[in-house]
């Protein structure tokens, strides 16, 4: 994943670098649960939160 933010604005934004993975990943949902529906949300602590080092981290 990567992450900046706009400097004029301060809004983040941020992109998949593998999204064939997601895709993957939902495709096997798809075919071993029927299921007709997926939604991706994504939260990224604050850069100078205490939880963003857990954030880089993987924690």
């Amino acid at each position: 994943v990567e992450k900046w933010i706009e400097p004029e604005s301060g809004q983040s934004t941020g992109r998949i670098r593998q999204p064939g993975s997601l895709l993957r990943a939902v495709e096997k949902l798809v075919n071993s649960s029927g299921i007709d529906a997926v939604a991706v949300v994504g939260r990224f602590p604050d850069d100078d939160a205490e939880e963003f080092v857990d954030y880089r981290q993987g924690k």
